[in-house]
């Protein structure tokens, strides 16, 4: 059994074992962006750099938009492929990351989140759409699982960064870390996945007999 079109000369397995590794670590870093406000929160405050109430309305507005972004990005991902929604995603949560240490007051920071919410919601549809057309069932299953155990990871890695920022007393230079961080994976991803997308439907049984 081969790859699909982008790798013609790749065993499905070690194709499989691509997907799970570039689909995995999108999602894991996506979840690292939309913690980072607040695992940095209470060196925010401590610091006096946001208000509570501002970043009270940040979270909030995040996860606000990050609901109203799955419906959307739902309907959106059914026709956008993937190597194109994930990418723009990352990339865009990242902008956000860099922006944020320059415009972290008042309206400008709660927009900033609000974008970050939103992008981030545009990952899941995709992925799974994606392992869905390019896996077995049996192996889109234990991918599907891999996704979900990078949201729970990826949070932690947020909080890792976040201490390191307040321990060496720059909290700014955590955002511009994930945010290189997001911005260089998007790029990692596209290739990636334009190169592992089966650009034609999976051969039947009837075909391989």
């Amino acid at each position: 059994d081969r790859a699909g079109d982008g790798l013609p000369f790749m065993p499905a397995h070690r194709r499989y074992i691509f997907i799970g590794i570039s689909g995995t670590s999108a999602y894991l870093f996506c979840y690292m962006g939309k913690n980072m406000l607040s695992a940095a929160m209470p060196q925010l405050t401590e610091e006096g750099i946001c208000g509570a109430a501002d970043l009270g309305s940040m979270g909030s507005t995040l996860l606000f938009c990050y609901g109203i972004g799955q419906l959307i990005c739902g309907v959106i991902g059914n026709t956008v492929p993937c190597r194109y929604m994930v990418p723009i995603g990352l990339a865009l949560s990242g902008g956000v990351m860099c922006l944020f240490p320059t415009f972290h007051g008042g309206w400008a920071g709660i927009a900033l989140w609000g974008a970050c919410g939103f992008f981030s919601s545009s990952l899941w549809g995709p992925l799974t759409r994606f392992v869905g057309e390019n896996t077995d069932r049996r192996t889109g299953q234990l991918l599907l699982t891999l996704l979900n155990a990078a949201a729970v990871i990826g949070p932690m890695f947020t909080y890792i960064l976040a201490l390191w920022g307040s321990r060496s007393g720059v909290w700014y230079v955590p955002f511009y870390v994930l945010g290189c961080v997001l911005i260089l994976g998007g790029i990692a991803y596209f290739f990636l996945s334009s190169m592992l997308e089966r650009r034609s439907p999976p051969p039947t049984r009837a075909q391989n007999r």
